[in-house]
């Protein structure tokens, strides 16, 4: 199973917040990101790094990301982190 901790929120558009995740493994992942649409759905973005493109614009390349043909595999961190974020936020909201 997974860990999250250090949830940070931040509203913007479908960001929601940061926190980082450990994994069962040991690996921690800093900075992933919790999002969520106008319909409810919810879903975890791997850490990314902000830089600016030559038109100008921002740009996020991704700094982790599964392999092509890992769909199940992404599909497992999805659901386990989603479970690990929330219990994190449920948890900040009860000491509130």
């Amino acid at each position: 199973m997974m860990r999250a901790s250090n949830f940070k929120p931040l509203r913007k558009r479908s960001l929601r917040g940061f926190f980082d995740v450990e994994l069962q493994s040991g690996l921690i992942l800093r900075g992933c990101s919790l999002h969520e649409n106008e319909r409810g759905d919810q879903w975890v973005a791997l850490p990314s790094r902000q830089y600016t493109s030559l038109d100008g614009s921002t740009k996020f390349a991704p700094v982790v990301e599964f392999a092509e043909g890992a769909s199940a595999a992404r599909k497992q961190f999805q659901e386990q982190a989603l479970e690990a974020v929330r219990a994190v936020v449920a948890a900040m909201v009860a000491e509130q």
